[in-house]
This record gives structure tokens, C-alpha cells and sequence, in this order.
């Protein structure tokens, strides 16, 4: 049972997640169109300031390579062609990862060129040869058997079946941008993923600070447990007795509990700041309203209800974990001076209980019951444990 509410909790919070990535697919591919934009840009200004770029507009001063020889020993060239007229422009190679065409260099030799998104650029010229427009690259071939055997029966005459040209994309914005796009768009949108899990891992941390942290503070939530437990299944945490042991009952959750508890706050005690807090349970810990008259149920009834204030004042933030552990304390040493264990404690605690809520005593009950039987419950700790903070 524990292990299936598990699995809907966290099934719960990755379709939230999803849901909440699906939203965003507008901004990121808003940020994907922005990045390749200033990319762009960036990509005009490099050109204008001499640079050789894999598949711009070939220069004066850019390498010209005749021959596969002379390719080797150049990172970016454009190639010098045969004459355009003996050019064959309906020589392509069709493999599964793209069509390459086959250009003639000037010293004969047959080598396939790839681009992306672009068509290739080979002036027309009478002369014996002429230059392609692009810049591009030698790059290594990797072809499984299968497609050299296509390539082979094709009769396309290739020099090499080791290297291709690479003749990179069209650097107009349009095209440049369609090109890239769904590759950036799939960084943004991974990017989004990883703030999105950040902000949810510190959120989780955040709120569930009101977690026990030692045997100290363990006993101090289980002075008022019984409380604790029905205000996390009341809103919806849990349910009874099963919940997270937590100050206050609920995390520290700003979009829901802690508004629930402020609401309790100011509709069942008329509190709404710190200092009327804290007026309250001196109140009724050590002022006038503290009872004096030794009954054992109003005891327990005011001192358990002045521990789940202090808890609920550490949920919205109006006590820090130190004024909360110290304050708790001094409410605890009351309880262990007026009480011998957790059963004496809680059968007292209920007893007033059922007088305020004849109708829903039974489950507080239930809950003393679960906790009691439940691993690392606080009433499985020594009653007379030292409570110094």
C-alpha cells in the first residue's frame, strides 16, 4: 500500500512536469529562432571580416583546391571544375542518409559532394575549368559494405569512396535558420527540462524543511502528531497517519499549504502575524490560560495545541528552525512534567478531544494508533528524552 502511494506521487509530479515542458514548447522554440538569429549575425560579421566559413560565398584570397592531393592539405578550399560545359549536372549518388552529387575536378578525378538545404553553385564558364562558388571540406566516408555495393553499381566512376565533400548549408537567414532549427529547438527545450528539474529539486528541498532532522526534533513533532497528521490528510498530503512527520503538520509549500494553514490560522485562533503567535502560546503554556488545576486533559489539550502552533509559525515563516526548536522545548519539558509517557499524553490529549469533536474523535484515534505501531515514530522514542536544543 505504502509502495502504490509512492508510485502515484511521483507518477503524480512527472506528468506535471510534462505538462508543464509541453507549455513551454512555444518559449523554446522562441529561444531556438532568437540563438540562431544572433548566430546568424554573428556568422555575417565573421564573413565580412575575412573569414572563410563551410558553405559561404567563396572569396578572392579563399584556397582552391584542383585535385584530391591538394584538398588534403587544406582545412576549408573551394574546388577548381572542369569546364562547366563538360560538367554533368544529373550525376547524383542516392543513399539513405541523402542524395550526393558528382563533381569532375580539373584533374579528372570523380568525387561525390553533400549539402545541406542548398543547391549547388558552379558558374557557367566556356573556359577549360571553372570554380564551384562554395567553400567547403574533405571529410572521411563512413560506408558500410552494403552502400559501397550501391554506390559501385551506380557506375558513377568515383576516384575515392573514403572522402566526400562537405559543402555545408546556404548562409541566407531563412535558410540557415530551417536548417538548424530542429537541432537547436531540441537544446532549448533540454535546457528548459534541466531548469525546470532544478527549480523543482530546490522547491522540494525548500518545503520539506519541516522535516525532523534528529531524535530532538522528532519529539518535538510528536507532541503534536496527532494534530500533525490529520491537518497534512485534510489537505490532501496523505492519508491519516501516514503522512510525512513535518512541524506543523504540512510543508512549507507556498502555492497551497501554507495558505491552508494561514486560513486556519486566522479562522480558528484570530492569529495573523508572529507576535499574536507568540502571545498565544505563552497564553496558554504559561499564562493565564494554562490550567492550574492539575486536570490532566485540559493539560494536554492546551500544551499539545501550543506545540502545533509553534509548528505551524515555523510553516509560514514566522519563526526560524532555531526560535522553533527552542520555544518547542520549553512546551516539551511542560509535557514531561506533567505527564509519565506518549499513552498518558495522547489518551489525555484525546479524552479533551472527543469533548470538543465528539464526532470526529475516532480519527484521531486511528491516527494515535497508526503512529504508534509505525517505524520511526516519535512515540517510539524514550518519553523522558533531554530536550535541549
Amino acid at each position: 500500500m505504502k509502495k502504490d502511494r509512492y508510485w502515484k506521487r511521483n507518477l503524480r509530479s512527472a506528468l506535471l512536469f510534462l505538462l508543464v515542458l509541453w507549455l513551454l514548447r512555444p518559449v523554446a522554440e522562441r529561444l531556438a529562432f532568437q540563438t540562431l538569429e544572433r548566430e546568424h549575425q554573428r556568422y555575417v560579421t565573421s564573413q565580412q571580416q575575412g573569414e572563410d566559413l563551410l558553405g559561404a560565398q567563396a572569396r578572392e584570397d579563399t584556397p582552391r583546391a584542383a585535385s584530391l592531393a591538394e584538398m588534403e592539405g587544406k582545412n576549408l578550399f573551394t574546388c577548381v571544375l572542369e569546364g562547366a560545359e563538360v560538367w554533368q549536372m544529373g550525376d547524383i549518388v542516392r543513399l539513405d542518409d541523402g542524395y550526393y552529387d558528382v563533381l569532375t575536378l580539373a584533374s579528372g578525378e570523380r568525387v561525390a559532394a553533400q549539402s545541406v538545404n542548398t543547391t549547388l553553385q558552379v558558374p557557367l564558364s566556356e573556359e577549360e575549368t571553372t570554380e564551384l562558388s562554395q567553400v567547403c571540406r574533405l571529410v572521411p566516408w563512413e560506408l558500410d559494405e552494403l552502400e559501397r555495393t550501391i554506390i559501385e553499381r551506380q557506375e558513377m566512376n568515383l576516384s575515392t569512396l573514403d572522402y566526400y565533400l562537405d559543402m555545408g548549408t546556404d548562409m541566407d537567414p531563412e535558410t540557415f535558420i530551417e536548417s538548424r532549427m530542429p537541432a537547436q529547438y531540441r537544446r532549448c527545450l533540454a535546457v528548459e527540462a534541466l531548469v525546470l528539474l532544478v527549480i523543482w529539486l530546490l522547491g522540494h528541498w525548500y518545503c520539506e524543511q519541516g522535516r525532523p532532522r534528529n531524535r530532538l526534533e522528532l519529539w518535538l513533532v510528536g507532541a503534536h502528531a496527532l494534530w500533525g497528521q490529520q491537518s497534512a490528510a485534510v489537505c490532501g498530503v496523505e492519508r491519516f497517519g501516514t503522512s510525512p512527520l513535518r512541524f506543523g503538520g504540512v510543508s512549507k509549500s507556498p502555492w497551497g499549504k501554507r495558505w491552508l494553514c494561514k486560513q486556519a490560522l486566522i479562522r480558528s485562533w484570530d492569529i495573523h502575524n508572529r507576535e499574536e503567535l507568540l502571545d498565544t502560546v505563552e497564553y496558554m503554556s504559561q499564562g493565564q490560560g494554562f490550567p492550574r488545576d492539575g486536570d490532566p486533559e485540559n493539560l494536554a489539550w492546551q500544551l499539545c495545541r501550543s506545540s502545533s502552533l509553534l509548528g505551524m509559525g515555523y510553516v509560514m515563516g514566522w519563526l526560524n528552525r532555531r526560535e522553533l526548536v527552542e520555544r518547542s522545548c520549553v512546551v516539551g519539558k511542560l509535557i514531561q512534567q506533567n505527564f509519565h509517557s506518549w499513552d498518558d499524553l495522547c489518551q489525555s490529549f484525546l479524552g479533551a478531544y472527543a469533548q470538543f469533536s465528539p464526532q470526529n474523535v475516532q480519527t484521531r484515534v486511528d491516527i494515535y494508533w497508526k503512529l504508534k505501531n509505525r517505524r520511526g515514530s516519535p512515540f517510539q522514542l524514550p518519553f523522558d528524552l533531554p530536550l535541549e536544543p
